[in-house]
């Protein structure tokens, strides 16, 4: 009889640890994020205010999800005239947010790859942004100078895909970020 409860007990475990339920995790962004707009200026030019909420699973991407705004009016420059030009660009008083909202999550042979609709200038597109992002090691192979629990990517958008089309304005612009976040 001994026997017969340790197997059925060590069955209930088998058991119990196959139908484990995959949670993702809540992560929180720390405050020494980084939001780059890169174009074909020689100011790099930063959005000093993003809020996200991130609920990512490293082993079932697919069950995650990235909801992210950044404020269009915090955008900086070194240059004040080129902050301005750009503001004016991206018609910041009618348009004050930058949005984008994961449809899809998936493993990739580098990374991940999410795929969302970016909100921009009142003009929603579905992109493709892959990033690359570890919970348990530095991905400082992949990006210099980053640690683990950080999402880093690039997005490449074409500028009048979203009607930023002021003169002076670059046929693409490439946002770059570098997120580190928490539990």
């Amino acid at each position: 009889m001994r026997q017969l409860n340790f197997l059925f007990g060590g069955i209930l475990v088998l058991l119990t640890s196959a139908f484990t339920i995959i949670k993702p995790i809540n992560w929180k962004v720390k405050p020494n994020y980084s939001v780059k707009i890169i174009g074909a200026f020689d100011d790099k030019m930063y959005f000093k205010t993003l809020k996200a909420f991130i609920t990512f699973d490293e082993e079932a991407p697919e069950k995650s999800k990235i909801m992210a705004t950044v404020d269009a009016v915090s955008l900086n420059s070194a240059s004040p005239e080129m902050t301005e030009h750009a503001k004016q660009a991206l018609e910041i008083i009618k348009f004050p947010e930058i949005t984008f909202v994961s449809t899809a999550i998936a493993k990739t042979k580098t990374g991940y790859e999410a795929t969302g609709d970016l909100t921009l200038k009142g003009i929603t597109k579905q992109i493709k942004f892959p990033f690359v992002f570890d919970s348990k090691k530095d991905i400082s192979d992949q990006f210099p100078f980053v640690n683990k629990e950080t999402f880093c990517g690039k997005i490449i958008i074409a500028t009048k895909d979203f009607n930023v089309t002021r003169k002076g304005t670059p046929d693409q612009i490439i946002i770059d970020l570098v997120i580190p976040v928490t539990k």
